[in-house]
């Protein structure tokens, strides 16, 4: 195991936050979303790919600031299947600091991190994705299990 450790082998979890511009709007959020997602298709080395929103809004508060045709994806995570599965926020600490997205892809090694961050289409989507951000945060981790 501390082999596999130091050569960069074994799952690894890459987590962006983001906070995205008041001036995107819902459709825009929606593609951004959906490119996101599309990566999955393109890059080997990513495995799987979920996104949640880090709030719970109400009925009320989508209904006023999200079209219909997207209420039904707000709360879903795109697994590499394609399959959705719910995943909102459910903490009742309010510690998210304005984060409002966290975006959760996984990879194969550190070293597909490394392809994944100078393929292409990834070049090309995080110019698109990132002018979007007011601010972000970008962790990738090694998952640990505890017997």
């Amino acid at each position: 195991m501390a082999a596999e450790a130091a050569s960069g082998g074994g799952v690894v979890k890459h987590i962006l936050l983001a906070k995205f511009k008041d001036e995107v709007t819902p459709e825009r959020l929606d593609q951004l979303i959906r490119g996101y997602a599309a990566l999955v298709n393109v890059v080997p080395s990513m495995k799987a790919f979920h996104w949640y929103i880090s709030f719970s809004p109400t009925p009320a508060s989508l209904a006023a600031t999200i079209p219909c045709r997207i209420l039904a994806l707000l709360p879903y995570r795109w697994l590499l299947n394609g399959t959705p599965a719910r995943g909102t926020d459910v903490s009742i600490e309010n510690m998210h600091q304005g984060f409002t997205h966290v975006f959760e892809s996984t990879f194969e090694s550190t070293e597909g991190i490394k392809d994944y961050i100078e393929h292409p289409e990834h070049v090309k989507f995080a110019n698109e994705f990132l002018a979007a951000l007011e601010k972000t945060l970008i962790i990738d981790y090694k998952p640990t299990a505890v017997n």
